[in-house]
């Protein structure tokens, strides 16, 4: 574990991006519509979304994002558990 520099700096700014991400994905998960359309790829010549997830997709990534925020958090050193 690392007490304090630049890994534990980097490391919480890691922290912060995968836990604002894993947010995000929960947003959607619940029924959120805001940005949705930039996030998912759409087929060439207006053809629509190239893909549809579902709720239960995007509640698993917002969990896998979160695990690795929590990851990330014990591997430098700033986890509160």
């Amino acid at each position: 574990m690392v007490s304090s520099g630049p890994a534990e700096f980097l490391g919480t700014i890691g922290v912060a991006v995968l836990a604002a991400a894993a947010a995000i994905h929960l947003y959607w998960a619940l029924g959120g519509e805001a940005g949705k359309k930039l996030a998912v790829p759409e087929r060439p010549a207006g053809g629509g979304a190239a893909l549809r997830p579902g709720a239960v997709g995007t509640l698993a990534v917002a969990m896998a994002l979160a695990i690795a925020a929590d990851l990330v958090a014990v591997a430098v050193g700033i986890n509160a558990w």
